[in-house]
């Protein structure tokens, strides 16, 4: 059985290692801001192919636009030739000369417009399946939100909890022990306590521990472990 001082000081532990424990998950929340910034950088990918789309789909219409006015134009100056208000051969020969260059424009623009159709439609594809994904990620950045806030929520209870735990706990440990034990957690990542396991090993770090350490803990003695200089606590065997 371990010393009284002994045994405070690792209910002490513990109180720690839960500390430390909360302080990892607590890091791990920093996650978000990771995947809020993919998040924005996915979001500005699909304004992107909206832009795409909305110049692409302008240029259709445009086009559109463009030959209506050439059917209007070329239908108006039929009405002037065959309605008989130009009767002049130049004026005549004029207004056929206008005609053929419109429907020349109207040519090349029908043949922009087979590549634009096709473009228009894989680019409204590429835009459809871009923001089915854009709203899949934010639906789970969402739900993952909800669920940090009261993930949060917790570790901030059990943070206070532990943190006010901590100095009653303290009381009462030998000064000595204490100050080793404080400045051995602040050297090896907050841990300051390992257990020798049935195997008589260091938890922490697996070293094995000698016969005549384990006798030494045995008759109340702080040993510490030969590699990494932990506090070793005995359980008879236990762990």
């Amino acid at each position: 059985m371990a010393s009284a001082d002994l045994m405070k000081l690792y209910q002490l532990h513990r109180i720690d290692v839960g500390i430390l424990e909360v302080r990892k998950k607590a890091a791990a929340l920093e996650a978000g801001k990771k995947l809020q910034a993919e998040l924005q950088t996915f979001t500005n990918h699909v304004k992107g192919v909206e832009t795409a789309f909305h110049k692409i789909h302008g240029e259709q219409k445009d086009l559109e636009l463009s030959n209506q006015q050439i059917d209007d134009k070329i239908k108006s100056i039929n009405n002037l030739l065959f309605g008989g208000k130009v009767t002049s051969p130049k004026e005549v020969e004029a207004y056929e000369h206008q005609i053929k260059g419109l429907q020349a424009q109207k040519s090349t623009n029908e043949d922009r417009l087979v590549s634009v159709w096709d473009e228009v439609a894989k680019s409204d594809g590429e835009l459809k399946a871009a923001q089915k994904d854009l709203k899949a990620k934010t639906d789970s950045f969402e739900d993952w939100k909800k669920r940090a806030m009261t993930f949060k929520a917790q570790l901030e209870a059990d943070y206070k909890t532990l943190t006010a735990k901590r100095p009653a706990a303290a009381q009462g440990i030998n000064p000595t022990l204490l100050a080793t034990y404080d400045a051995i957690r602040q050297r090896h990542g907050g841990i300051g306590v390992s257990l020798v396991t049935k195997q008589q090993t260091c938890e922490e770090c697996g070293t094995k521990v000698a016969d005549k350490s384990i006798e030494s803990i045995k008759d109340d003695r702080t040993v510490t472990c030969e590699e990494c200089h932990r506090i070793l606590y005995w359980t008879g065997g236990l762990v």
